[in-house]
């Protein structure tokens, strides 16, 4: 009698080919191609996206959203986009630029502050700023440095992802659930590391942090650069120089968006130290290369100019 054992050999790799199929991870031409204009918003989009999503972000590490102007790179990144995540409240002033390049083939927008109660900016915040760098309607739109306010934009960006891709929608709220318990622990560990905090009022180097400040109990007595971009006059440094000696305060913040020499002289002059906070973060930056790590680096910063 006949062994068949080579036909038995190719069912058996066959069965296994099939198998690897429905385990193997989709290929690059599968997965839905997102935009995030963010650093933040991006690793929020992996996060809940997980394999079926292939993510990347519009805005460099070191570059700001308060002054971004659309490179051909951007452009061409863009047309290829099927999903592009924003923080709306008016940060992307730009991003109708982008949209409206790709007009025949539009992505699905998804503004991820949708819903969120904005905070007002106050008098020492607007005044003397310019609409084209800081044009939010009198909203703060940095929502996203909040964690518990990130657990509505995830779910924003969820709900984006299952109406887009249905076919893994199991997946995505699965993913989404995950990460919004880490964003809760998350939440935790601040609020018993700020309840800690021996100094609760702070100088920003703009109103960026408003969303934590809430959050976390601290209070916002002053900002250096009053809108984005713009250097403060030696008026204003003045200004902060008293408020920095009345409240006692051992540190200003600067963040590596922006020219920092401002936060040095007034550090000096103030005999303070300079702290840097990074509300943005970046996919190559060693424990700022997700948003719960960023959150992470930027309370201990914060703790070191509280304690």
């Amino acid at each position: 009698m006949k062994v068949r054992r080579p036909a038995i050999t190719i069912v058996l790799f066959l069965s296994l080919g099939l198998l690897w199929g429905c385990f193997s991870p989709p290929s690059s031409n599968d997965k839905v191609k997102v935009t995030a204009s963010i650093f933040p918003l991006a690793d929020i989009a992996a996060s809940v996206g997980g394999d079926w999503v292939e993510v990347q972000v519009l805005i460099p590490a070191g570059a700001s959203p308060h002054v971004f102007e659309p490179t051909p790179e951007a452009f061409r990144q863009f047309a290829k986009t099927r999903l592009f995540v924003m923080v709306g409240a008016g940060l992307e002033f730009w991003a109708q630029e982008l949209i409206a390049a790709v007009a025949d083939e539009t992505p699905a927008v998804v503004r991820a502050a949708d819903g969120v109660q904005l905070i007002q900016m106050t008098a020492h915040q607007e005044e003397g700023s310019e609409p084209h760098l800081h044009d939010h309607g009198l909203g703060n739109p940095h929502v996203w440095l909040d964690p518990m306010v990130a657990i509505s934009l995830a779910e924003n960006i969820g709900q984006a992802l299952m109406h887009l891709d249905p076919e893994h929608s199991q997946e995505y709220g699965e993913h989404l659930t995950t990460y919004q318990e880490q964003l809760r622990a998350l939440d935790e560990h601040i609020r018993e590391t700020a309840g800690q905090f021996r100094i609760k009022e702070y100088v920003a180097f703009h109103p960026a942090w408003s969303y934590f400040a809430r959050r976390y109990g601290l209070v916002e007595v002053g900002v250096i650069q009053e809108s984005p971009g713009r250097e403060p006059t030696p008026k204003h440094l003045q200004s902060i120089i008293r408020t920095i000696q009345d409240h006692g305060i051992r540190a200003v913040f600067a963040e590596p968006q922006f020219n920092p020499s401002a936060a040095s002289v007034l550090a000096s002059e103030a005999n303070v130290r300079v702290l840097i906070l990074d509300p943005l973060g970046g996919p190559d930056l060693p424990g700022r290369d997700s948003y719960i790590g960023l959150m992470e680096y930027n309370l201990k910063m914060i703790r070191e100019a509280m304690e």
